[in-house]
């Protein structure tokens, strides 16, 4: 999927950490204007202990978006 997050993408995207899993990690999800273009950037610590570790951003979709 390719998305321009041109549109309030923080009101799309969510930011998730490991922290329900047993994990110690932490960040945030920031929409950057870079050169006319947006980006997200993830921010923050991965602690790889108990098999762990990650931070990411998930959006949910609807069907007309998978075609």
């Amino acid at each position: 999927m390719i998305d321009a997050f041109e549109e309030q993408p923080e009101r799309l995207w969510r930011y998730f950490s490991d922290q329900v899993l047993g994990g110690w990690s932490q960040g945030q999800a920031t929409f950057v204007k870079t050169d006319a273009r947006w980006s997200a950037h993830l921010s923050g610590w991965v602690r790889t202990q108990n098999n762990g570790g990650f931070i990411k951003l998930r959006r949910e979709m609807n069907d007309s978006e998978y075609q």
